[in-house]
């Protein structure tokens, strides 16, 4: 049983990682690009405004797949939240602010 649930979550994992917007913050993450990360945030109400007007639509009788696109922009909301208050902490926490600083200046100093 736990070599099937080892196997599933391997699985699983694998596939998340080709997901568009999770490759979009690993490539964020991944090169420190902080900035395009304050712009990236204001994703997060249009995913959840998405999700709204989705449920909205399934719940008047819409067709039923549309739920599937509800359950990926309410995961995808949450996603994009996470990332902005973790962006808003790098952000406003002065070792961030020195730390830029201080790849800034030895990028300067380097060319």
């Amino acid at each position: 049983m736990f070599r099937i649930a080892a196997a599933l979550t391997v699985r699983i994992r694998a596939l998340l990682s080709y997901a568009p917007t999770n490759l979009l913050i690993a490539w964020i993450d991944g090169s420190r690009r902080h900035e395009i990360g304050a712009w990236l945030v204001l994703l997060w109400p249009a995913y959840w405004t998405a999700t709204i007007l989705l449920g909205l639509w399934v719940r008047d009788g819409g067709p039923g797949w549309l739920n599937l696109l509800v359950l990926l922009t309410f995961w995808n909301g949450i996603k994009f939240g996470g990332y902005g208050i973790k962006w808003l902490v790098l952000a406003l926490t002065p070792s961030a602010f020195r730390d830029r600083k201080q790849r800034r200046l030895a990028a300067a100093a380097a060319r």
